[in-house]
């Protein structure tokens, strides 16, 4: 348990920084307006991948349940199954892209169409590509999901900038992503390769089943959904309203203020699982939301500080003197998220310990800052500072929806 654990975690710290950095070398080797575009493509790619991730969770779940009554003839089934449905979506997903590449391009103010196509042709392995990981995940392969995840970011890294040096600019970029990905994929399919060798068995989900997939997926697939809308909205809608140049900029502020989600969402990982086993066993999950909530504040404040102080050299280390207009928008972006952080933080927590009605409070607060900045958008500022209404709005919703049932006696 304990080896799988930092197997596991090391993979995925090593494959987020990796994420991380290929945005920061991405940032330096585009332009200003290209990488506006970049970023504004990968917020939808993140939007539209949501469905696959959550369906991941109940894969995960299920398949982990299949494993332990040495039943994998049903992974092998699901498998095929699975597989055969997700590629037909995605190939739906590629035709949309292709069809309405035009528009897509105009609304984002995009120059390039193929750029449009290429994310297009990226979904349709993305969604089985997340099914497989989750299979892996549910056979209890954690060091074959961080090879496989390693070598996807090393890949994407050597072709995006191999693509970028020989002028393909946003097209190579999104190249890249496709490449890398379906290396990815490929390497996944091959540790798989296992379960192939068992027989079929019929795959049927039962009436209990299905009720249980329902109430596990649909929890999960609001939460990711908002939790995501969040932190990409902002892109795709600024992309739209303000000029390539200031969307750019914003794009990188984006970038570097998910330092803090990046920093603290480790925590948040680390929280879900000792908070939901505490719940089953009656234990007081109390300490662990506190115990997550100060720890998450020393992270947040402590990088909060920096770009308080050193805004300016923050920006030309991490991402280029080209973008040192954003300086000065750092500590308020940065606040947005920490309160951001905060509130994720208590979402998933909730979520854990089974309570399920504070998504209606994420679905209002992501509602209210499409509202707000769609009818305010004149520039930077007022994107902030809408950012920092909203989120808290919410911190002071999960606060008053903490104390509402701690006084009703609920162990929250």
């Amino acid at each position: 348990m304990v080896k799988n654990s930092f197997i596991f975690s090391i993979g995925t710290i090593l494959i987020s920084f990796g994420n991380y950095f290929f945005h920061l070398i991405l940032g330096r080797m585009l332009d200003v307006a290209s990488f506006g575009s970049f970023e504004s493509l990968i917020s939808v790619f993140y939007l539209i991948s949501i469905p696959s991730s959550a369906l991941m969770l109940v894969v995960v779940k299920f398949v982990a349940g299949y494993k332990a009554e040495n039943n994998f003839g049903k992974i092998h089934a699901l498998l095929k199954s699975a597989n055969r449905g997700l590629f037909f979506l995605g190939f739906i997903l590629f035709l949309f892209f292709i069809l309405f590449s035009g528009e897509v391009a105009n609304f984002l103010k995009i120059e390039s169409t193929l750029a449009v196509m290429i994310l297009g042709l990226t979904l349709v392995f993305t969604l089985s590509y997340t099914l497989n990981k989750g299979i892996l995940q549910g056979l209890q392969a954690f060091k074959e999901i961080s090879i496989s995840g390693i070598v996807e970011v090393i890949a994407k890294l050597l072709i995006v900038i191999a693509l970028v040096k020989i002028g393909l600019g946003l097209n190579g970029a999104m190249a890249a992503i496709f490449l890398s990905l379906f290396a990815g994929y490929s390497l996944v399919l091959f540790f798989l390769k296992d379960i192939f060798e068992y027989k079929e068995k019929d795959f049927i989900f039962e009436r209990p089943e299905i009720k249980e997939v329902f109430n596990f997926f649909v929890p999960s697939f609001f939460l990711l959904l908002f939790i995501t809308l969040y932190y990409s909205i902002d892109v795709i809608m600024v992309k739209h309203f303000l000029s390539p140049d200031v969307a750019g900029q914003y794009g990188a502020l984006s970038i570097l203020g998910r330092v803090i989600i990046f920093a603290t969402g480790i925590i948040i990982a680390v929280m879900f699982p000792m908070a939901a086993e505490a719940h089953k066993k009656n234990g007081n999950h109390n300490l662990i939301l506190r115990d997550s909530l100060i720890l998450v504040s020393l992270i947040s404040v402590s990088l909060l500080f920096f770009y308080s102080v050193l805004p300016e050299q923050i920006v030309k280390i991490l991402i280029g003197s080209k973008y040192l207009a954003i300086a000065p928008y750092l500590s308020w972006f940065g606040l947005a998220m920490f309160l951001f952080s905060l509130v994720n933080l208590l979402a998933q927590y909730m979520l854990s310990i089974h309570k399920l009605k504070h998504i209606y409070l994420l679905g209002s607060g992501i509602l209210l800052q499409i509202i707000l900045i769609y009818f305010f958008h004149q520039n930077i500022n007022q994107i902030i500072y809408i950012m920092n209404g909203v989120m808290l709005y919410l911190l002071l919703a999960y606060i008053l929806y903490y104390i509402f049932y701690a006084r009703r006696g609920n162990k929250i």
